[in-house]
C-alpha cells in the first residue's frame, strides 16, 4: 500500500494526492491517506481539516489501528515520540532522508518543498509512507488527465452564484488571486512568505491586456472586503464572494485565464483550468530566502514574472 501522510491546506493536500495517486499507479497497489497529522497545530498555524472528500479520488482514510501498526516497534515509537511531525528533525538526516525506522513501511520524506525527485516515482514491492509537501507538476507528468479526472468536485459541495459563473463563461474571464491572511497578515506568515506587491499584479494585468481582447478579471482573496476598497484596475471588474474554498477553486478554474498568488490554492485553480489557449502569470518569487527559479513547481508554459 502507498500511505500519504496529508498535511496543510487545500492546494497542499491537493499535491500530496497527486503524487500518492500516482505512485500508487505505478505500482498497481493502494492508496491510503493518513490524516492524523491534520489536526495537531503546529507553529504559526492552525489545525487544519480534511479537504479532499470534495472530490472524487480515490483513496481510502487510514485509521487508527493501521497507523499504529506502521510506528509500532520502531525507536522512535519505543522513546514515546509519536508526532510525525518531528521524525525528521530528531532522526532523519538530510543526506540520508529515506533512513527508516518503520517496521512496516519504507519512510520516504525529501527536504525541499518544491524540488522534483524522480526517483520516487519506481515500482517499489514494500508499503511506501510518504511524508512531504511534493510541490512540483512533474510527480503527475503523463498522469495529467488521471489526476484532473479525480479532482473534479462532488456536485453537492458547489453552491456559487450561478450568476457570476454564467459571466465567467461568456466573457474573457482572468481570475485574480490574493492571499492576504496568512501570507502578509502574521508575522510568522512573513518569515517565509515575500510581501507579494501589487506592482506584481499591475504587471499581470498589462500582461493580460497585451494578449486577451476585453478582459473580465475576477477577483478572488481570503480577504475581498478589502479588496474591493482598495484594487483599482481600470478593467471591468467582479469581486467574488463565496463562503468556502471550494467554490473559489472551482470557480477559478472556470476562468479562461489566471493571475496567482504564490500559493498552491491558487496554482491548482489554474493548473486545472481546461481552456487549451490559458494564460497564466505566476510570481517567480515566493520565499523569502528563496535560491531556485521554482523551475519543478512553474510549469514552462506559465508566465513568470
Amino acid at each position: 500500500m502507498i500511505i500519504v501522510r496529508l498535511q496543510g491546506g487545500l492546494g497542499n493536500q491537493l499535491f500530496q494526492y497527486a503524487i500518492g495517486r500516482v505512485l500508487a499507479e505505478i505500482n498497481e497497489d493502494e492508496l491510503i491517506l493518513d490524516t492524523h497529522g491534520l489536526y495537531i497545530p503546529v507553529e504559526g498555524c492552525l489545525s487544519r481539516d480534511f479537504m479532499l472528500d470534495a472530490f472524487n479520488i480515490n483513496a481510502k482514510i487510514a485509521d487508527n489501528k493501521l497507523i499504529e501498526r506502521i510506528k509500532k516497534g520502531s525507536l522512535l515509537y519505543c522513546l514515546g515520540i509519536k508526532k510525525l511531525k518531528h521524525i525528521k528533525q530528531l532522526v532523519f538526516k538530510e543526506t540520508d532522508p529515506q533512513k527508516s525506522y518503520y517496521r512496516f513501511a519504507d519512510y520516504i520524506c525529501r527536504p525541499e518543498v518544491t524540488k522534483f525527485y524522480p526517483d520516487i516515482l519506481v515500482e517499489n514491492t514494500a508499503d511506501i509512507y510518504l511524508d512531504g509537501y511534493w510541490q512540483s507538476y512533474k510527480y503527475f507528468n503523463g498522469y495529467e488527465d488521471l489526476i484532473k479526472t479525480h479532482l473534479t468536485f462532488k456536485i453537492n459541495y458547489l453552491c456559487f452564484d450561478k450568476t457570476c459563473l454564467d459571466e465567467i463563461l461568456n466573457t474573457n474571464s482572468v481570475s485574480i488571486h490574493l492571499r492576504l491572511t496568512d501570507r502578509v497578515g502574521t508575522e510568522f506568515g512573513l518569515q517565509f512568505f515575500r510581501y507579494l506587491e501589487w506592482d506584481y499584479y499591475l504587471q499581470a494585468v498589462g500582461i493580460i491586456n497585451e494578449r486577451i481582447d476585453n478582459p473580465h478579471f475576477f477577483i478572488f482573496s481570503d480577504n475581498i472586503e478589502w479588496c474591493q476598497e482598495n484594487l483599482k484596475i481600470g478593467f471591468p471588474v467582479t469581486y467574488v464572494k463565496n463562503q468556502d474554498e471550494y467554490n473559489d477553486l472551482y470557480l477559478m478554474g472556470q476562468c479562461k485565464h489566471n493571475i496567482i498568488a504564490h500559493s498552491t490554492f491558487s496554482w491548482w485553480a489554474a493548473w486545472l483550468n481546461l481552456e487549451i489557449n490559458k494564460v497564466v502569470i505566476a510570481p517567480k518569487k515566493w520565499f523569502n530566502h528563496q535560491t531556485d527559479a521554482l523551475e519543478d513547481l512553474i510549469p514552462d508554459t506559465w508566465i513568470k514574472i
